[in-house]
């Protein structure tokens, strides 16, 4: 499916590639900013990650000793979690209970955010990070 999803978000220009993103309800400067992870090849607007590289990492993070890795961690974690799409809040919650139960984790939600949440709330981000180290 990571294959078929990078070799399917291409588009016929840069243009078209706004507008999809514009439709799909994402600001501005957010289309611009990912434009970093977009390249021009033959026409076509294309991811740039390789298809056949992404696919061997979701693969590998699949395989991943999560609970082991987690138990290794001895510092405190501060953990910034988007809201949108909501339909994830309930894997948010597993995995957050899950790294609670290793960790010392500090859990922050940064509303209105999805993945990538230092472009969705710049400084709200900034803010918890600088507040959290301060209580280090």
């Amino acid at each position: 499916m990571t294959e078929q999803h990078i070799e399917n978000f291409t588009f016929s220009s840069w243009e078209a590639y706004e507008k999809e993103l514009f439709n799909d309800g994402m600001s501005q400067m957010h289309i611009d900013l990912s434009k970093d992870s977009m390249k021009s090849e033959n026409r076509m607007i294309k991811l740039i990650v390789n298809p056949k590289v992404a696919s061997h990492i979701v693969r590998q993070k699949y395989n991943e000793p999560t609970d082991e890795t987690l138990m290794g961690v001895s510092s405190k974690v501060l953990l910034l979690r988007s809201t949108i799409p909501q339909e994830f809040n309930y894997v948010r919650e597993k995995e957050t209970k899950r790294f609670n139960q290793s960790i010392n984790t500090t859990v922050v939600d940064v509303k209105n955010a999805s993945h990538d949440i230092y472009w969705d709330n710049p400084l709200f981000v900034a803010e918890q990070i600088n507040e959290w180290i301060m209580k280090l």
